[in-house]
């Protein structure tokens, strides 16, 4: 698979390791790991609606917060401890916050919007994308350090003088890898 993606499977400079990390980098990208780490906005939306239809609400009793901006709702969200799931990495889009709640805060929020469900859903999905961006952020750093490590473990196998030096990098070698090593 490396070949073909004219990735190199011989180690010899730390170019060919930038190559491999990069490769690795973008492959991590389609797997779309972020969504471990983040809220739905759709499913946000469509939770917080599905509160206002059935008549679930349950109505804020936090802090003030009329008039509040979308970043200001976001730290109550985050202070309040309303995201559920956030941090466990159980599933994608395992963070989430209980509809009936959302919709009570952005009631509480957006009292003048009372009768648009619309466009509460609209406001509670910039809040979402407000409390995503630190997420996302977590996502990026998380994937940098595993490449990093990645690039060491290379670095170490590959290239250092006190290293094994071991030959050709391949789906086998890295799945056996442990037992190769002495």
């Amino acid at each position: 698979m490396m070949e073909e993606k004219g990735v190199p499977t011989h180690v010899s400079t730390e170019q060919d390791i930038g190559a491999i990390i990069d490769a690795l980098g973008e492959h991590v990208k389609t797997k779309k790991l972020w969504q471990f780490y983040v809220l739905d906005v759709e499913a946000e939306k469509a939770a917080l609606m599905n509160a206002f239809s059935s008549n679930t609400v349950i109505p804020w009793t936090g802090e003030d917060v009329s008039g509040r901006t979308g970043i200001q709702l976001a730290e109550i969200v985050r202070s309040s401890a309303l995201i559920q799931g956030m941090g466990t990495f159980a599933s994608r889009y395992v963070a989430h916050v209980d509809g009936r709640v959302s919709a009570g805060l952005i009631s509480a929020a957006f009292g003048n919007l009372e009768h648009d469900i619309d466009a509460l859903a609209q406001a509670w999905a910039r809040v979402v994308d407000v409390l995503n961006v630190p997420l996302y952020e977590e996502w990026e750093d998380d994937t940098r350090a595993a490449l990093n490590n990645i690039k060491g473990g290379l670095k170490y196998v590959h290239l250092e003088d006190h290293g094994p030096k071991v030959g050709k990098v391949s789906k086998e070698y890295v799945m056996h890898s442990p037992t190769q090593i002495n």
